[in-house]
């Protein structure tokens, strides 16, 4: 088979898999290209990581994803919770 239709075929089949791929998002299946992720994923990768490395400093991965989760759960609902603004992490 010529390389140049191994190229094209190659192609499709990206092309393909990216419509598939996209319309598995639409449908909420999962997360691709076009839904946001959540911010700092890496972060809280690196926090739990670190946990692993240095279990001394597990409450404070706790606190932080904690505080994650609050603060996801005030974007939700609209607003800030008042008591949070006092609480400093």
């Amino acid at each position: 088979m010529p390389p140049l239709v191994l190229v094209v075929a190659f192609l499709f089949l990206a092309v393909g898999l990216d419509r598939l791929l996209l319309w598995c998002e639409w449908r909420g299946w999962i997360y691709y290209r076009r839904t946001p992720r959540i911010r700092h994923s890496a972060g809280t990768a690196l926090l739990n990581i670190e946990a692993l490395l240095q279990p001394s400093r597990q409450h404070v991965v706790e606190l932080r994803l904690q505080d994650q989760l609050h603060r996801e759960e005030d974007e939700e609902a609209g607003g800030a919770d008042p008591a949070m603004a006092l609480r400093i992490p």
